[in-house]
């Protein structure tokens, strides 16, 4: 969005609630690290942000648009929540260019590569280990994507795999020599979406 004189249009007053001054001053110093145009872009998807205290993640509600951070949250979660608006507003997981990026170094897993891991988050999940993820949660496989699951006894759906994009977008901005070294297309497109906006 742009104002009258073509400037972008600051979005910057997002609806914070449950947010305490010190909080947004953290929220704020962190989306420092974003350009403006993708912050904008970002926060067309965006209603709101709170903070939870003791809530056991955060997360990006797809439907209503509101960040819940947890007030226990590792750095650069605000950052992903974000990833996780930008990839909405795109729609980047029905894009083909994406899609191949994520699918690239891939074409050789197997059932040997999906991890039921119980010990990493607040909850069992579903992962896959590649030597391209740049963190386990990046391979996290959620069910509930297509009529398939995750797999059928021959195949592994990558539908499910929807932390992709958000973890690279955050370690693009928190460690990007990483992303770029484990996922070097991957960086690239994120890379030409900065620029472009």
């Amino acid at each position: 969005p742009k104002t009258k004189e073509g400037k972008p249009a600051s979005l910057y007053q997002l609806n914070y609630r449950n947010v305490t001054s010190q909080e947004r001053k953290e929220i704020e110093a962190e989306l420092a690290a974003l350009p403006s145009n993708i912050r904008a872009l970002a926060e067309t998807r965006i209603s709101c942000i709170e903070i939870r205290p003791k809530a056991d993640r955060s997360g990006y509600n797809l439907v209503t648009g509101k960040i819940t951070l947890s007030d226990e949250r590792a750095a650069g979660a605000v950052i992903h929540e974000y990833g996780h608006a930008i990839e909405t507003v795109l729609d980047l997981y029905n894009n083909p260019k994406f899609l191949a990026i994520r699918d690239k170094g891939l074409e050789s897993i197997s059932e040997k590569n999906i991890i039921i891991d119980d010990e990493s988050f607040e909850e069992t999940i579903f992962r896959l280990e590649a030597e391209k993820l740049i963190s386990a949660y990046q391979g996290r496989l959620y069910e509930n994507f297509g009529s398939h699951g995750i797999y059928d006894g021959q195949r592994i759906y990558l539908d499910g795999m929807r932390e992709y994009f958000s973890e690279g977008f955050r370690c693009y901005f928190t460690d990007p020599e990483l992303l770029e070294r484990k996922d070097p297309d991957l960086y690239g497109y994120i890379k030409e979406l900065v620029r472009d906006g």
